[in-house]
């Protein structure tokens, strides 16, 4: 019985963790573009 709990929770603490990288890696993109854009406009 806590065999079914633990794979319930693993299961869904890897997918928070793939939503997680997932936003992350969005913010990332997001974040460099602005940063080539501000250094293309200083330069």
């Amino acid at each position: 019985m806590a065999s079914a709990d633990y794979f319930a929770r693993a299961r869904r603490e890897a997918a928070q963790r793939a939503l997680g990288g997932q936003l992350l890696r969005k913010f990332g993109e997001s974040l460099g573009r602005l940063l080539t854009r501000a250094r293309h406009r200083s330069g």
